[in-house]
């Protein structure tokens, strides 16, 4: 995947760009995205709904990419990108990362919905919603192949690794899952309005970047958060798959 496994030192000294250059990459990331994936607006209308969400998918991805590559290149960072050779340990922690996250995902959604507390969607899943099953599949793929490498990339990559020479790294963990969080808040006001359910996804969502971070934090492997990031989201997709009727 991408080849986006690192080994980051500690207090490599500032970036170039300092503090103002971490804000500028986490701002340029979703906008190029969102700007990219407006691109599926002049696509043949001949194309199905599942490409056009592959399309879509893959260029903001391409987006959140260009943008950390750019960064890490004008920062001298670029090792991020650098492969590396398989840990056990590291292994058995995603292994485990992955099956703790996926109990919580499931424990949590069967006790809002036994207590009729209502919780924000994705846009992404707007075509299963419309009956269109097999886009859950798709999305399962993507996870794993774009919408990880691409958003770990960014957020812990080239931001909060950054933030290591700024902060400490509890602090940089913290720092970069707001923006991460943040960046989701149009997909799910997308598939609602109410914002107590917006609202209640993204503290999941916070919550879900404060793992990868501290995995990334805890290992200075960006691979270890890349893999349970795709694996958690596409066991997710493949769930909602198996409950959709």
């Amino acid at each position: 995947m991408m080849g986006v496994r690192n080994r980051v030192p500690v207090k490599q000294g500032a970036s170039p760009s300092g503090g103002l250059g971490v804000v500028a990459v986490t701002v340029a990331g979703p906008l190029l995205g969102v700007a990219l994936s407006r691109l599926v607006g002049v696509l043949p209308s001949t194309l199905g709904p599942l490409s056009r969400l592959t399309a879509g998918v893959v260029l903001y991805g391409l987006g959140l990419v260009v943008a950390a590559v750019g960064y890490l290149a004008l920062t001298g960072r670029l090792e991020v990108l650098a492969g590396g050779s398989t840990d056990s340990r590291r292994v058995r922690l995603a292994v485990v990362v992955t099956a703790g996250l996926v109990a919580a995902w499931v424990a949590t959604v069967g006790a809002l919905t036994v207590l009729g507390v209502p919780f924000a969607g994705n846009a992404l899943t707007s075509l299963a919603e419309r009956g269109v099953r097999a886009s859950l599949l798709l999305l399962a793929a993507l996870s794993v192949l774009v919408i990880a490498p691409s958003e770990e990339l960014l957020y812990r990559g080239a931001v909060q690794a950054s933030l290591y020479d700024l902060t400490s790294r509890r602090g940089a963990v913290l720092l970069a899952s707001v923006p991460f969080a943040l960046a989701h808040v149009p997909t799910l006001y997308a598939d609602t309005a109410a914002p107590s359910a917006v609202g209640l996804s993204l503290v999941g969502v916070f919550g879900l970047s404060l793992v990868f971070g501290w995995l990334h934090a805890r290992t200075d492997d960006l691979l270890v958060p890349t893999v349970v990031h795709g694996t958690y989201n596409a066991a997710v997709f493949c769930l909602l798959y198996l409950l959709a009727t």
